[in-house]
Parts: C-alpha cells; sequence; structure tokens
C-alpha cells in the first residue's frame, strides 16, 4: 500500500481538442496523467476514463483510481463498482474535480467499517494544464 495523503488527482472533461484526462500531484514531483493500462490488466471496462454518470468510462476511471491510491489490485477490484456509484457518478459530467488519496482511503474505510485516527497534513495546490501537450503545478 502506497503512503497516502500525498496525492491529488485532478479530472478534466473531455473537450473537443483532447480526451478526458486525470492529473496527479504528488509533492514536489512533476505532474503525471493516471495511466489506465494497469487498471485494464485487471478488468476492461472501457479504453477511456469518463465521470457523472454510471458506465463504463467511470467503473474504469474508479478502478485505476482506486488501484493507483492503494496499490493493492484486490481492494481495487473488490471496491470499485460501489466506488463508482457512490463517488465517481457524482462528479458533474462537464467539470473539473479533485479528489485526495486521503479521501479514496477515508471512503474504503468507511466502507469497511474501520474509523481512521490519524490526522493527515493537506497541501494547497495549484494546476495549471495547457491543453497543447505542457503542464506546470505546484505543491
Amino acid at each position: 500500500m502506497t503512503k497516502y495523503g500525498t496525492r491529488l488527482y485532478c479530472g478534466i472533461p473531455e473537450r473537443p481538442e483532447c480526451d478526458a484526462t486525470i492529473w496527479i500531484l504528488e509533492g514536489g514531483k512533476e505532474p503525471r496523467s493516471l495511466d489506465i493500462g494497469p487498471s485494464l490488466k485487471l478488468v476492461n471496462h472501457s479504453p477511456e476514463f469518463n465521470w457523472g454518470y454510471v458506465g463504463s468510462g467511470p467503473a474504469q476511471l474508479a478502478l485505476a483510481l482506486l488501484l493507483d491510491a492503494t496499490g493493492d489490485p484486490e481492494a481495487a477490484l473488490h471496491y470499485h463498482q460501489d466506488f463508482k456509484w457512490q463517488v465517481i457518478a457524482d462528479f458533474p459530467i462537464d467539470k473539473t474535480w479533485n479528489l485526495t488519496d486521503h479521501e479514496i482511503h477515508a471512503w474504503i474505510a468507511h466502507r469497511s467499517g474501520i474509523k481512521l485516527i490519524e490526522v493527515l497534513p493537506t497541501f494547497p495546490v495549484t494546476i495549471s494544464i495547457d491543453i497543447h501537450g505542457s503542464e506546470a503545478g505546484d505543491a
């Protein structure tokens, strides 16, 4: 399992010039996009991510986020459909959203009946993404 409380996931909706993208900001590192590949090896719901409804794109996103945040394929597979219904489907389809790995772990803990006692630090993040390929962010 990864050390949680350090990642911010930012969903940028689909636009005519590009597909929906999930950026990962991790303190002190260059922003990177969420790789769909590892989740596709577990289950191929969709070749692309999406949100704001229940369907194959949101299912793939739920699986990929859980897998990336936990590093645990079993947990990701076990929880991803519920995570899709309870979290991913609620994101506005045409809006940017943010989610931390701590929020993902807290959702899993709540779903499992576990109480999180540890208080994790939050960090302010600003991201600017040029749709032509370059990105910048600071944490």
